[in-house]
């Protein structure tokens, strides 16, 4: 779309809307963030942030609105593309009146190559004097990244941000979150740049720093979009690959790494993040070397269990969790029998019976397997668990496979593949010759084919077989019982079957367009129509598009879409 033409190509309602809401000076700004790409606000029932992306200045590529509004253009795009297209003009007329020429391109690297120290320590001085980023990211620069004065000028950064965009009340919401942690991820930057000068520990404690200041602004922030988590979990992770570096490294920075990673994983900000304990009991882990070491890992772990347990929001997950670094330490210092004994006491936990299954069946021990499999079942179905009890059931079809009984893993496979299991059917299709198989297919149709035997799972299934054999007379019983899906599984139809499929497309148009009463449902059912003109079936759309223009006269938004439905008469 030209700006040129925007009156011709934006519905006139919306046009007028839009002219309105630029005429009462609603547009608060419109900016050229990169080339061909502006940024704007738009005063509505909110403030409405738009995006336009323009080629060649003059026209329009794309367009955005974080409004509710469902249609290719609202009013307040409308409104934006009015301000901006008048914005052009005029700087074009303005360039015209002065003999403007094309600016020449400035190579700044360049520029500034060619000044002397003295200017460029000016030139840097004065920007830090005007602009507090500038300022923030030199002191960054030369700041001894691991002292105290250090960390308080990191929490003043980190703060500073916070509070310029936060309300009256101290609150940041959702909309000012990502520029709220700009300091922080300044911070971030400066951790990064000690790992990479091997300086660990520093870095360590500058994204603790930044973790604990982020902790406190989750109390006071509406983080929908999860920013302040990512910050936080890529945060640890770089602890943790610092944990991994420092556990071959000397022996005081490991010690003082590992007693502030155990000091941190019980930071009161973190009883409401708990997950977020786990990377530092697991990274503190890694530095354990004497049993002094892995006796006071052990004791915080101990202590951090019983707080989680006080806690409102303990969870199984994070019990099951620290568990699993239990485990790991226990096999580390005790070796595996020890590990296999603490693994047969946690058997009342899920994660670890799955772990006690797989090593009986690595080591071939039958009977040990079935008996943990056996008991998994009957516990979680009288808890009244049916995913873990099908998990069980892999496990069971995994021995019988692995114990060459072929009657049992049929009869299971089967079961798995009447629950919409599709690799089970790949299976099952394997444990039968080429003779035998036609009838097992045909008796797994016949139950499938039953619809009040299938949820959305077998369903899935049972259409993914019907197309990849072609069984059109299935498919097409399917379509008539289930109408809004001729269009997807038109294509299957239309060799053997197009007069039906017309026709299922007609009467589930008719049925559609008696019931829409909006510009949304009415698209709907244009969209179907122009589906059947994809299908063969033009004649029968243009027909269609008739026969709704005469039912429905009084219906403009609806003949308006009719109108755009593109059928050859």
């Amino acid at each position: 779309m030209k700006l040129s033409r925007i009156e011709a190509e934006i519905a006139p309602v919306i046009l007028e809307r839009g002219e309105a809401y630029r005429d009462e000076g609603r547009v608060q700004y419109v900016e050229e963030v990169r080339p061909g790409v502006y940024e704007a606000q738009v005063d509505g029932s909110e403030d409405y942030y738009i995006e336009i992306r323009l080629k060649n200045g003059s026209e329009v590529v794309g367009t955005s609105c974080d409004c509710p509004f469902d249609g290719p253009i609202c009013k307040h795009v409308a409104a934006v593309l009015l301000e901006l297209r008048d914005e052009l003009a005029d700087e074009a007329a303005q360039s015209a009146s002065v003999g403007q020429t094309r600016p020449k391109v400035i190579n700044l690297a360049d520029e500034l190559g060619r000044l002397s120290k003295d200017e460029l320590v000016n030139l840097l001085l004065q920007f830090a004097d005007d602009m507090n980023e500038v300022q923030q990211r030199l002191l960054l620069k030369f700041q001894d990244a691991g002292s105290d004065a250090a960390m308080k000028q990191y929490q003043k950064i980190i703060r500073t941000s916070i509070k310029k965009n936060a309300d009256r009340h101290g609150f940041v919401s959702y909309r000012q979150v990502d520029d709220a942690v700009e300091g922080a991820k300044m911070v971030l930057d400066k951790a990064d740049e000690e790992m990479e000068e091997g300086r660990f520990i520093s870095a360590v404690l500058i994204i603790l720093c930044v973790i604990q200041e982020l902790l406190d602004l989750q109390q006071s922030c509406d983080d929908s979009d999860g920013t302040i988590g990512w910050l936080v979990e890529s945060g640890l992770e770089t602890i943790s690959q610092a944990a991994e570096q420092v556990s071959v490294g000397e022996h005081e920075e490991r010690l003082a790494l590992l007693a502030k990673l155990l000091e941190a994983s019980a930071l009161e900000g973190l009883d409401d993040w708990s997950e977020w304990r786990l990377p530092l009991l697991q990274a503190s882990s890694v530095l354990i070397q004497t049993a002094e070491e892995r006796n006071a890992w052990d004791n915080q772990v101990t202590l951090l269990e019983e707080r989680e347990q006080r806690n409102s929001s303990y969870s199984s997950y994070w019990n099951e969790s620290v568990a699993d670094l239990r485990h790991d330490v226990i096999r580390q210092w005790d070796g595996e029998e020890a590990a296999s004994s603490y693994l047969q006491s946690l058997l009342h936990m899920s994660g670890f019976r799955k772990k006690a299954i797989e090593q009986a069946l690595a080591k071939q021990q039958w009977d040990a397997a079935r008996k943990l499999i056996e008991e998994g079942e009957i516990a979680d179905t009288k808890a009244g668990y049916p995913g873990r009890v099908t998990e069980w059931r892999k496990f069971r079809y995994q021995l019988y496979r692995l114990t060459h009984q072929i009657d049992e893993q049929r009869k299971l496979a089967e079961e798995f593949v009447l629950s919409g299991e599709y690799d089970f059917y790949l299976d099952l299709q394997k444990l039968y010759t080429e003779e035998e198989w036609p009838v097992v297919n045909e008796r797994i149709l016949t139950v499938l084919d039953q619809p009040k035997a299938r949820f959305w799972k077998e369903e899935a299934l049972y259409l993914r077989l019907l197309k990849e054999q072609r069984d059109t007379k299935r498919l097409l019983t399917y379509v008539r019982g289930n109408p809004s899906r001729i269009a997807e599984l038109s294509s299957y139809l239309l060799e053997e079957h197009k007069a039906d499929v017309h026709q299922l497309f007609a009467e589930y148009i008719e049925r559609e367009a008696g019931q829409a009463t909006n510009r949304s449902a009415y698209k709907k059912v244009c969209d179907i129509i122009r589906q059947l003109v994809k299908a063969d079936g033009n004649e029968q759309a243009l027909a269609i598009v008739v026969k709704l223009r005469t039912t429905y006269p009084n219906r403009p938004a609806f003949l308006d879409e009719l109108q755009q439905v593109k059928v050859r008469g």
